[in-house]
């Protein structure tokens, strides 16, 4: 643990990101376990690329990458440090699918509305 950092928490929004957790490859699994200590360990704000990335708005990703291929975990954040995983993929192209971003969106939308 790095002093002076307060603790962060990453959570999956609900069973469903869970299972898309599950269905993914082994080693993609590890990967994102050891940066979801790494957010926990060190704080979102200290990472940067190539481990995460802005994709619009309040959502970002999750980057890793394995023998299997590349991974991909779409978050927000919330207050009290929390990250949530909104959508869990593997990624098959260059570029985030548009499909898989309007997912979290809409997961995301449904978490805002839950909190109100």
């Amino acid at each position: 643990m790095v002093i002076g950092v307060e603790q962060w928490t990453v959570r999956h929004l609900d069973e469903q990101v869970e299972t898309e957790f599950d269905e993914l490859p082994k080693d993609i699994q590890a990967k994102f376990m050891h940066l979801a200590k790494l957010v926990e360990d060190l704080g979102l704000p200290n990472l940067r690329e190539p481990y995460i990335k802005h994709i619009q708005g309040k959502l970002w990703e999750l980057r890793v990458k394995a023998e299997s291929g590349i991974g991909r975990g779409l978050f927000c954040s919330m207050r009290g440090r929390t990250v949530v995983i909104l959508r869990y993929f593997k990624k098959k192209t260059s570029k985030t699918p548009r499909k898989e971003i309007e997912i979290a969106l809409q997961r995301m939308k449904t978490m805002s509305n839950e909190e109100e």
